[in-house]
C-alpha cells in the first residue's frame, strides 16, 4: 500500500537555532530563559512535522530532547486554537491534550517541561490514577482534568 507522504526526509533539514524553527515568540523566549540555544536533532526533525499536524514516531537516547520535540508543538497548537467566544484552548480549563507515560517520574518531568516552556496559562494537570488509597478517587479526577 503506497503512503501519501514521505516517512522521513531525505536529507537532514540544517537549522542553527530555535528561532530558525517556526515557533511562536512566546515559546522562543522560554527557550531562551531555559538556556535552550540550538535544538537537538530529534528537535529539527520532530518540531516542523508536528507543527504541520503529521504523526510521528521519535526514539532518541535520554536527554536528548524528546520532551521538547513534542511539548513546544503542542503548546503552539493550544495557543492557536480558540473556541466560538474566542478563547484560546490554554485559557480554557477543560483538558486538550493528553499525555501518557510508563511512570509518575517521568509524569512530572514532562509537566515540569511544559510549565518550563508554556506561556503563563498554560498550567498543566497530572491525575495518577492507582496511587495512594483510593484509586477511584484519581480516576475521578483524571476524567475532569484535576490534579488532586
Amino acid at each position: 500500500m503506497p503512503l501519501d507522504r514521505p516517512i522521513f526526509e531525505k536529507e537532514p533539514i540544517q537549522v542553527n537555532s530555535f528561532q530558525e524553527l517556526s515557533l511562536i515568540e512566546p515559546l522562543k523566549r522560554a527557550l531562551g530563559e531555559e538556556g535552550y540555544a540550538v535544538p537537538t536533532p530529534i528537535q529539527v526533525q520532530a518540531i516542523p512535522h508536528l507543527l504541520a499536524g503529521r504523526d510521528l514516531l521519535g526514539i532518541a537516547q535520554t536527554g536528548t530532547g524528546k520532551t521538547a520535540a513534542f511539548a513546544l508543538p503542542i503548546l503552539q497548537r493550544l495557543a492557536a486554537a480558540s473556541d466560538a467566544t474566542g478563547k484560546a484552548a490554554l485559557e480554557r480549563k477543560t483538558a486538550r491534550c493528553l499525555v501518557l507515560t510508563p511512570t509518575r517520574e517521568l509524569a512530572i518531568q514532562i509537566g515540569d517541561s511544559f510549565r518550563a516552556y508554556g506561556p503563563d496559562r498554560a498550567r498543566p494537570r497530572q491525575a495518577r490514577p492507582g496511587r495512594g488509597r483510593r484509586p477511584r478517587r484519581g480516576r475521578s479526577h483524571a476524567r475532569h482534568g484535576l490534579h488532586p
